[in-house]
């Protein structure tokens, strides 16, 4: 099964620091090899485009999900199922 797993820099609720390196190890030892990590930067926990990623600034960005998170899904989608194009 192809995997996804985004994190986004300014994500303060499971911080990349923290949290990359037991998904990464998690996602290795499955043994698939379909497995895409992306780290994206300036993105809060909610996929938004964020200057501080803290909770109080979710009220105040109007952008549901970032655009550029988007492209990133859309890209993997059409890398692992060609016929998706």
């Amino acid at each position: 099964m192809p995997v996804l797993a985004l994190v986004g820099t300014l994500d303060t609720a499971t911080t990349p620091e923290e949290n990359l390196p037991p998904l990464r190890e998690a996602l290795a030892s499955g043994g698939n090899e379909r497995v895409a990590i992306r780290v994206l930067d300036g993105i809060n926990h909610w996929l938004q485009p964020a200057t501080t990623g803290n909770a109080d600034e979710i009220e105040q960005i109007e952008i549901t999900i970032a655009p550029a998170v988007l492209d990133v899904i859309t890209d993997w989608i059409h890398g692992v199922a060609p016929e998706a194009q």
